[in-house]
């Protein structure tokens, strides 16, 4: 019998101590009725002996090793085509869900509400050492996230759970080089064409800010690629000029010095919320 919900989580060289938090968290939700698909993309030597160990404690785990190096894009689409659940979530390997119940309150509100599609959490944003950093809530209701979509991405993918059948209507990850810094951003503008989304206020990820990450490396790369998606999906959602003209603003404003202006400065906080519907608190 087939699991109401498939996580699936990829790992390449992962710090294997944020991997097994990650992995831990999973395992550890009050839901029960879900597998675990690790997708593999990594060195035999590396992540294997680590994923192995919790298959081996845990009958839900499921592993895809890639043969040769797939990239993240091609290994995200693997686990999607591979998933048997009803209902996927998403989880990254240096990051972890601090909330036990997690699943429990995804599943319940999708099962409830057949008209949404997918759904998010608020986060908290943690170093490497796991120190808050500080936290992030996103609109709940998707009148307010189709509102600001075309600003920025409301939704925290590590956090998200979305019906399986949409990949059916929509696709999957896109793989165009074009979209490779902002693909989850892409898909889900997609899904909002035939769905609703929504975010619960319940903060249930950390999401570990490092330099490592893509998300840090790559900052003005996916400016750009957001740009491109505002223009793509012009007219498809509300606020496209405002949106279009608050990233072209933003453009060369390091995220660094945002977050010190939103950190120091109460009212450039509520700028910020305006402009984006996203609340940060650093």
């Amino acid at each position: 019998m087939a699991p109401k919900v498939t996580v699936t989580l990829l790992t390449y060289k992962s710090n294997l101590q944020f991997l097994a938090k990650a992995l831990e968290s999973i395992l550890s939700q009050s839901y029960k009725d879900f597998e675990l698909l690790i997708i593999d993309d990594g060195p035999k030597e590396h992540n294997t002996p680590v994923v192995e160990k919790y298959q081996k404690k845990d009958k839900r785990v499921r592993i895809i090793k890639n043969k040769k190096r797939a990239g993240r894009l091609k290994s995200r689409n693997l686990g999607l085509r591979e998933a048997r659940g009803k209902y996927i979530a998403i989880l990254d390997s240096d990051d972890f869900w601090c909330d036990k119940d997690k699943l429990k309150k995804q599943v319940g509100f999708l099962e409830k509400n057949t008209d949404y599609g997918a759904i998010g959490t608020a986060m908290v944003l943690i170093n490497v050492k796991g120190k808050e950093l500080g936290r992030i809530k996103y609109p709940l209701s998707d009148e307010k996230i189709r509102r600001f979509m075309l600003s920025s991405f409301q939704m925290a993918h590590p956090s998200v759970v979305f019906r399986k059948s949409l990949t059916r209507k929509i696709g999957l990850y896109s793989e165009s080089r074009i979209l490779k810094y902002a693909e989850d951003y892409e898909f889900f503008l997609r899904a909002g064409q035939f769905c609703k989304l929504a975010n619960l206020p319940d903060y249930c990820l950390k999401y570990r800010v490092h330099p490592g990450s893509g998300t840090e490396k790559n900052q003005f790369k996916q400016r750009l690629t957001v740009i491109f998606l505002t223009a793509r999906y012009f007219g498809k959602y509300p606020g496209g000029v405002s949106a279009a003209l608050k990233k072209m603003a933003t453009l060369f404003l390091p995220r660094k010095t945002m977050d010190r202006l939103i950190r120091s400065k109460k009212k450039f906080a509520k700028i910020y919320s305006g402009f984006t519907g996203i609340k940060k608190q650093l």
